[in-house]
This record gives C-alpha cells, structure tokens and sequence, in this order.
C-alpha cells in the first residue's frame, strides 16, 4: 500500500507527462487522516468521462457509535446523511458526489457496513493542460481537497442531533409502511405535512405564507403509532380506487408526487 506522500510526489513527478499517465495511479494510497483511496477507473482524456474514486473509511476514523450501526435501516439513514454531508462539502468545486434527495435509499455512492466502516465513492476531472497532466492542480484535488472532504464525514464532526433525527424519521417511516396492510391502507400523509416543494427542480418543502400545511379530510383521517412520533393523525389512503378530483392549482398533482416519492 502506497502513502499520501507516495501519491504527492507521483503527482509531482507526472506534471506535463501525457495524459494518459494517469493510469499509474490505479491502486490503493493511504490519505492523511487514514482513509484509503482507491482509484477504480481512470480517465482516457481530459474530456471523458471523470475518473471514479472509491474512499474507505475503517471503523477507527469513522467513529460510528455501536448503536447507529444496529439494524440495516440506522445503517441506511447514516449512510444518507453522510452522502449528503459530502455533497454538501463539494459544493460546485470539482468532486463530484450523489448526495440524493429526500428519499433514504440505499445507494452506492456511500455505504455503511455492520462493522462501521464507510465507503464514499465520487468522480473526480482530473485536471490537465490539454492532453498534458497538471501535476499541481492534481495534487491540491487529491492531496488536499480530497481528504479535506473526507474528514467531514467522521462522526465527531457531524451534527449528532441531526443524525439522530433522520435515524429516527427513517425507522417511523419503515414502522408506518409495515403497518398499512393491516390498516387495508396503501398510503398515509400526516396531518400538518408541506407538500408542495420550493421549484420544479427542487425537493426541499415550500416556505412562505401562501404555503398551506396538509389536513386530511375527515371521512379518511386515521392514526397511527409510530416508534419515535407516537400518534400521528392524517390521511389513509385505502385500498382499491381512490378519484383526486379538484380545480387547477388545487395540490391535485402535488398530492399524487408526494405519494410518489415517499417523502
């Protein structure tokens, strides 16, 4: 296994080499810090597409709590935390993370294993002058940028009482689905919910005084108990056919993608 400094001076040693020199860097480097960089494909030219690194972080440098890790459905919820944490620290710089959206799925871009190892896997442009390698603008995006990143995602530096909520709106949301068949219910949409999102290309919930929280008519309203909620009241939607019916601009279509989404 190679060393960060290993990766530095290969680097450095590469600047204005061909572009196709970047094949030298397929392997494992430790990164400062200790996660390990694997890179997993490289890139042909400077216009194909971005190379894609796969970073491992052990048990030790993560720093996972045992008991975020006890069930598949904690293990999903930090996983899609993290995901978006490192999102979030790439900004629009050249890294390059599927952080997701609202919907807590399993995703590959980052993993939680049992044992509390995390891997993040992102694409990175690896930067050229032409068909030449640029040996500085490599070594800050893999040298610098890269384990930067990385060290948000070990648990001390997280918001733990965030973690903790989307671990618990994870298991509710789990606990609730479990519970529809036996309701005869195919769907629920908890009274007070903000259905309708800020943009078209945007899921995060509308804001402003125009923006009505959801009521569910009488004849459909239901409660459920949930792990962490307790009793929650809203909308079930049963079994069988159900008609939306209403003017334009009346949520009709709102309604239909937040049952889609799950959100």
């Amino acid at each position: 296994m190679r060393v960060r400094q290993d990766l530095d001076d290969v680097l450095r040693g590469m600047d204005g080499a061909p572009y196709g020199q970047y094949k030298r860097l397929s392997g494992v480097w430790r990164l400062d810090g200790g996660a390990l960089l694997r890179v997993v494909r490289g890139q042909a030219d400077p216009f194909a597409p971005p190379a894609r690194l796969a970073v491992r972080l052990d048990p030790a440098t993560a720093g996972l709590p045992p008991e975020l890790l006890t069930s598949d459905d904690r293990r999903r919820a930090v996983a899609a935390r993290l995901a978006a944490t490192a999102a979030r620290e790439a900004g629009d710089g050249p890294l390059r993370v599927d952080g997701g959206g609202q919907e807590v799925l399993h995703r590959s871009s980052c993993v939680v294993d049992p044992d509390g190892t995390v891997t993040l896997r992102l694409g990175a442009p690896l930067p050229g002058r032409g068909r030449r390698i640029d040996g500085p603008a490599a070594r800050r995006l893999l040298c610098g940028q890269l384990p930067e990143l990385v060290a948000q995602l070990a648990f001390d530096r997280l918001d733990e009482a965030a973690l903790w909520r989307q671990v618990a709106c994870v298991e509710d949301s789990v606990a609730l689905r479990e519970q529809l068949p036996a309701l005869g219910l195919v769907a629920f949409v908890a009274d007070g919910a903000v259905l309708p999102r800020r943009s078209g290309v945007s899921d995060r919930p509308a804001r402003g005084p125009e923006v009505v929280p959801f009521a569910s008519p009488p004849e459909l309203r239901t409660t459920v108990r949930l792990p962490h909620a307790g009793e929650v009241s809203g909308m079930g939607v049963p079994e069988g056919v159900t008609l939306v019916v209403g003017g334009g601009f009346h949520g009709k279509s709102t309604v239909l993608r937040a049952l889609e989404s799950g959100v």
